[in-house]
């Protein structure tokens, strides 16, 4: 079957989700995603794009970019490449990282814009990798402290929004998170992680290296950690098993999130 064409935006600005082949991990440990930033930057640069909000998640990628010059193919080219050089021989290994072809969606109105900005900053939060806004991996730092958190060197373009909404209402609209549905990574029955891979996954998660080592947990830390793990796909059923936590808290402590 054919694959749709892309639609296209009238402004030149795009929601992007890169996703991790088979919902695999993008990003094994703070220096992963640091690379990845780096070689963001380097890309934008050479690209002549802009970016306006970003955030770096376990196995996948929101990034809202208004582009310049090179098409989105080039671009995510480049990036997707470059990392995967990268990635593949820091952990010596083969084969594809990333999903055969990335996600967008055009940003045609400034409503729309700040609602995408804002969903971006709060994906990290609704996940539980983070307490605030204030997450390192994401553009939110640069907006607030006008700087990035792990360089002194911009990333995000942050001029054109702070400017265009103002930078008060820019921030009163962060105060509470956006009803309003935007693209996401899709949910998929078609996989399935394997026991051995989900047990790993809650290990890197929370060091917990058996239900035993899980118990030993705060209420508050087992609740993190659970939806941080089911935000990396494991199932809930694993998810009970591999934790020794009821379903019914398993279940609960997902729907607040």
């Amino acid at each position: 079957m054919p694959r749709t064409a892309r639609e296209t935006s009238n402004t030149g600005i795009y929601h992007i989700i890169l996703r991790g082949n088979n919902k695999q991990n993008l990003f094994d440990y703070d220096e992963d995603k640091i690379k990845f930033l780096y070689i963001l930057k380097d890309v934008k640069e050479f690209c002549g794009f802009s970016v306006y909000a970003y955030c770096l998640m376990s196995n996948h990628i929101h990034l809202l970019i208004k582009t310049g010059e090179k098409p989105l193919e080039e671009i995510f080219k480049r990036i997707e490449g470059k990392y995967v050089y990268w990635y593949n021989a820091k952990y010596q290994r083969t084969g594809h990282l990333f999903q055969d072809r990335f996600k967008s969606e055009p940003v045609e109105d400034d409503e729309y814009l700040l609602t995408v900005i804002c969903y971006i900053h709060y994906n990290p939060l609704r996940a539980g990798l983070c307490e605030d806004l204030n997450y390192r991996f994401s553009s939110y730092p640069e907006y607030l402290r006008g700087e990035a958190s792990f360089s002194p060197s911009f990333i995000t373009d942050i001029i054109y929004p702070l400017q265009h909404f103002g930078s008060q209402p820019f921030f009163d609209f962060h105060k509470s998170p956006t009803n309003k549905l935007c693209m996401d990574v899709e949910s998929s029955t078609s996989y399935r992680l394997t026991e051995d891979a989900a047990r790993e996954i809650i290990r890197q998660t929370c060091g917990a290296a058996s239900v035993a080592d899980f118990q030993r947990f705060s209420d508050e830390e087992k609740r993190s950690a659970i939806i941080r793990c089911h935000e990396n796909s494991v199932s809930i059923r694993q998810l009970t098993r591999l934790t020794g936590v009821s379903k019914a808290f398993v279940e609960k402590w997902l729907r607040e999130a």
